[in-house]
């Protein structure tokens, strides 16, 4: 990325880089400074952070293993209680700079300004504390540093909010333009898929090449369970309960359960898969009848 090659060239912090000779993934008072400037960073649209280097723009040639070594997660984790649970998100990357490794964290932009919910207190020498940043602040950065916001801070911020804004209308407006003359326009959500909800915007399938495309769901996530997994599941339930794939067929073929796609997706060149539904559904139907299978097989039998 440009970003990070400009970053590892650097020779003193700016806006939107951020230097930190070492950092201690078990020191509270690191947490607390680290997570000032991470919050200051990503209000300001996202930046980068390097630990292991100085002030100066040198490796500082700290191990930074352990660093590499966090999961996002826990990052993400460790910033949630002061900022009110809100998720934040960053990625942690390995770099080299002067022949030695480096840490960088890598961080998103803030789609709304992160205020500061908790204070960052940390113990310091003579039983006493440090307060790394207020309750109710908000961090941007100045230049180099990480200080509480300003007007012109939160100005700047709606700015660039209403600009990315602007450049997704844009770029449908775009798209509208370019379509060939005697297209429609249809307005559906951007992750369209099926669903049983009375509130889901209600579509039609068809097999006219004509009409709008509408993406279809992974079967894979959708549909995840093979047979061997169903059964798998409700004798998780059940350990006493016998079921074998005749039982099962027996199931599908009484309740015509491959007519329903929301319980079973058939793939021209692959057994069945089922859903979460289909497994939720059998369990049920066992509670509430012991002899469910029994009845399937009998049905089954007679046709």
């Amino acid at each position: 990325m440009d970003e990070l090659k400009i970053a590892l060239k650097a020779k003193r912090e700016t806006t939107y880089i951020e230097f930190k000779s070492e950092f201690d993934v078990a020191v509270l008072a690191d947490w607390c400074e680290l997570i000032k400037d991470l919050i200051a960073i990503s209000n300001q649209g996202g930046g980068l952070m390097l630990i292991g280097v100085g002030n100066d723009g040198k490796a500082s040639g700290f191990d930074v293993a352990p660093v590499l070594a966090l999961d996002p997660a826990k990052i993400s984790d460790k910033v949630g209680p002061y900022i009110g649970g809100q998720h934040f998100e960053c990625e942690v990357l390995s770099a080299e700079k002067d022949g030695k490794q480096v840490a960088v964290l890598k961080i998103e932009g803030a789609e709304y300004p992160f205020v500061f919910t908790k204070p960052g207190t940390y113990p310091i020498a003579d039983n006493k504390q440090k307060n790394s940043f207020a309750v109710g602040t908000v961090y941007f950065r100045h230049g180099a540093k990480s200080a509480p916001g300003t007007t012109e801070d939160l100005r700047k911020h709606i700015e660039r909010r209403v600009a990315a804004i602007r450049k997704e209308w844009m770029g449908g407006v775009r798209k509208v333009i370019r379509a060939p003359t005697g297209s429609t326009v249809e307005v559906l959500p951007p992750d369209v898929r099926a669903s049983d909800s009375p509130t889901a915007t209600p579509i039609r399938i068809t097999d006219d090449p004509k009409a709008v495309v509408m993406g279809v769901a992974d079967p894979d996530i959708t549909h995840p369970y093979r047979q061997i997994d169903v059964i798998r599941e409700i004798k998780s339930q059940f350990p006493d309960i016998r079921l074998t794939a005749f039982d099962m067929l027996s199931v599908r073929h009484t309740h015509s359960i491959d007519r329903d796609k929301k319980m079973v997706y058939k793939s021209k060149y692959s057994s069945p898969r089922y859903s979460q539904a289909f497994v939720d559904w059998v369990i049920k139907s066992y509670k509430a009848d012991k002899r469910f299978f029994e009845t399937a097989k009998a049905v089954k039998s007679l046709s």
